[in-house]
């Protein structure tokens, strides 16, 4: 649960990261549930208080800038 102050910072920042690396050219794809082009994004919002803070993401192959 994200109920305590530390918990929503956590979140907060992973939202921000999040957001940073969906648009940095050398990332290919993010994962995590609080980008609003997640697949399940509706279902997880009707299911939980936050999308939590973990995250993770693939980098581009070959294409490095």
């Amino acid at each position: 649960a994200l109920g305590n102050s530390a918990n929503q910072a956590h979140q907060k920042n992973a939202q921000a990261i999040a957001e940073f690396l969906d648009s940095h050219v050398n990332v290919k794809k993010v994962y995590y549930p609080g980008l609003d082009k997640h697949p399940q994004r509706g279902l997880i919002k009707k299911q939980m208080k936050g999308p939590g803070a973990m995250l993770s993401f693939e980098l581009e192959t070959g294409k490095v800038k």
